[in-house]
């Protein structure tokens, strides 16, 4: 786990860090601006963040909400693609750059956080179809916490 609650170089040092593991967890607490009310949000993706001009990553990621509702917003689907299979709406997946980085795409971000990692915005999201994750749609991260799993066959 990774704490970047007061670290002036947050947005490198999640850079430099996950390129080291595949699988992440982001999970925010934070106050949104004009409701002032402690939610906790994230989301998972399954590759390491790293600087791109393109969206990059893969539908195994996901956006979620752990307080004050438990709730998990996977990859929205779209009917079948060309093999019959069901595929995702859209590839927005993740997005790192090195002005901020971002879940979720199409209309909006399902999750957005600048470069220092201290303010952030959600909207409703396509990639996810999932809702403003936080009480309002702009809001300043109180703490940023970053876990990575790693498989644990020896």
């Amino acid at each position: 786990m990774q704490d970047m609650s007061v670290d002036a170089y947050a947005h490198s040092k999640l850079v430099r860090h996950s390129q080291r593991e595949d699988r992440f967890s982001l999970t925010l607490n934070a106050r949104a601006v004009i409701f002032y009310v402690c939610q906790i949000f994230g989301c998972y993706v399954s590759s390491g963040w790293s600087i791109h001009s393109t969206y990059y990553g893969s539908a195994t990621c996901f956006v979620f909400t752990l307080h004050p509702h438990c709730r998990v917003y996977e990859i929205a689907r779209s009917d079948t693609s060309a093999a019959g299979k069901p595929s995702a709406a859209n590839s927005f997946f993740q997005l790192a750059t090195r002005d901020c980085i971002a879940v979720g795409g199409g209309d909006n971000f399902a999750l957005w956080l600048d470069d220092a990692l201290r303010n952030g915005s959600s909207r409703h999201c396509n990639t996810f179809n999932s809702p403003c994750l936080a009480s309002a749609e702009t809001f300043r991260c109180n703490e940023v916490e970053v876990w990575s799993f790693v498989d644990g066959s020896w």
